[in-house]
């Protein structure tokens, strides 16, 4: 295995460029997950109420999210070989199924956020006070879900031709934006809950508006007339619709096995649900190194495989694996000894507190897994077109092993959120293994275009 930390002139190569894709990523990400944080810490000062409500209330988000992360990760596979063909036609078709796909959720979530609110938070907090504070945010952030659409059109695109920098900068600009105005709104205004909504909608606004001028001033090859958008015709969208369905379903159904863990955390009591979304927003700001260099490998999965070189592939993916589990262990690690003072920036009651360590410390151990799982997955198999594989492991350990783990933790047993969170963590522990062995075995090496 050593072999595949060598630093030959062709090795050397391939570690300069997956750094240099990987870094805005990483530092997009961070911000984001530091943005999180500083809400986090800005409705802290309201109570652990509006901390639940806030963290709940995004769920529905969350599964929009992964759904548009599903499309638009689909989409970028087919993106990465056509930029590595050398079609930028193709490119430019693909984006315009993505967009159309995406703004399709759009308009289902909002219709579920609007007409069936109550319900929704129902479903996450037995809580009157969360259920009511949740109900006013999702009246007011269901308008970020059309220009979330945009947004995660525009940055997968662009990505999947190599463009990471640009992401970061157009996200920069919605990051900086969002800490700024909630602060106006929470701390100035004091409009509490509906304040924090108000603040993304307005940021995510402003980082599309600053996509769409910088790709048309910079001529980037995304951009072309609008009927270049709509040009698929019958054999493309069937090839588009075979590769990006399972990869669709995949994430919508993990996403949705991940926010039942949350219906059954409500078990638990609202101040364990405050520590989990704590302990989860401390987690964000470690994670985003293996997420980043996780999606580089992916770009570059993709482009090599476009080219049709696919023994160069496999050796950037036997690399990609070892690098990410050896990240892993020291961020999982600097997670923790940094946990006494992260916490000391939440106002949080002492059992609150109590629970949030635990959970940070089960988080990190988490870690190596689910940075191998998310290499495996999103940065190696599907590139190479093995969707379906990935939708049935993620479905299959979600749904029979992380889902159920929950429900018997919480409500069979009556277990602490630590120990519930625990046992959910297994989904992860045996995707591992398959994961590991699949992509070992070099079946997904394949030309797609």
């Amino acid at each position: 295995m050593t072999r595949y930390f060598t630093f030959g002139a062709e090795d050397k190569k391939f570690y300069k460029r997956l750094m240099f894709l990987a870094l805005p990523i990483v530092v997009q990400e961070f911000l984001n997950a530091f943005v999180v944080i500083v809400n986090t810490v800005l409705l802290g000062a309201l109570g652990v109420s509006e901390i639940a409500a806030v963290g709940l209330g995004g769920q529905l988000f969350f599964l929009f999210s992964l759904i548009c992360f599903g499309v638009s990760s689909g989409s970028s596979i087919l993106m990465g070989q056509f930029w590595g063909d050398g079609d930028a036609g193709s490119i430019r078709k693909t984006m315009g199924l993505n967009f159309a796909g995406c703004f399709s959720a759009a308009l289902v979530f909002t219709c579920i956020a609007l007409c069936l609110p109550r319900q929704v938070m129902g479903v996450y907090s037995a809580d009157n006070r969360v259920i009511e504070l949740g109900v006013t945010y999702l009246r007011v952030i269901w308008v970020s879900y059309f220009f979330s659409a945009a947004a995660v059109t525009i940055n997968l695109s662009l990505r999947s031709t190599g463009q990471t920098l640009l992401p970061m900068a157009t996200g920069l600009v919605s990051i900086v934006s969002n800490v700024l105005l909630n602060y106006l709104f929470i701390r100035v205004l004091k409009k509490g809950v509906p304040g924090a909504a108000t603040a993304a909608v307005i940021a995510r606004a402003l980082e599309v508006g600053t996509q769409l001028i910088l790709i048309n001033a910079l001529k980037m090859p995304v951009v072309g007339k609008l009927r270049d958008y709509f040009a698929s015709d019958v054999i493309f969208f069937r090839k588009y619709i075979k590769l990006v369905l399972p990869v669709i379903l995949n994430e919508f159904a993990w996403a949705l096995g991940t926010s039942l863990y949350n219906a059954a955390y409500r078990f638990c009591g609202t101040a364990a649900q405050a520590a989990l979304y704590v302990a989860v927003s401390i987690n964000g700001l470690f994670n985003v190194v293996g997420m980043g260099v996780g999606t580089a490998c992916g770009i570059i999965m993709a482009n090599t495989l476009g080219e049709g070189d696919g023994t160069k592939a496999v050796n950037y993916s036997r690399k990609s694996l070892l690098l990410v589990m050896c990240i892993s262990l020291i961020t999982g690690a600097l997670m923790i000894i940094s946990f006494p003072l992260s916490i000391t920036f939440f106002d949080m009651p002492g059992d609150a507190r109590n629970y949030a360590f635990r959970l940070i410390i089960i988080l990190a151990a988490g870690l190596f897994f689910k940075s191998f799982n998310f290499m495996a997955i999103v940065g190696i198999l599907r590139n190479g077109g093995d969707t379906v594989f990935c939708f049935l492991l993620d479905m299959s350990t979600v749904w029979f092993i992380g889902v159920p783990a929950a429900f018997i933790g919480a409500v069979a047993f009556g277990l602490p959120i630590y120990w519930v969170f625990a046992l959910v963590q297994l989904e992860e522990v045996s995707k591992f293994f398959f994961c590991g062995k699949r992509a070992l075995s070099n079946i997904w090496v394949k030309k797609l275009v």
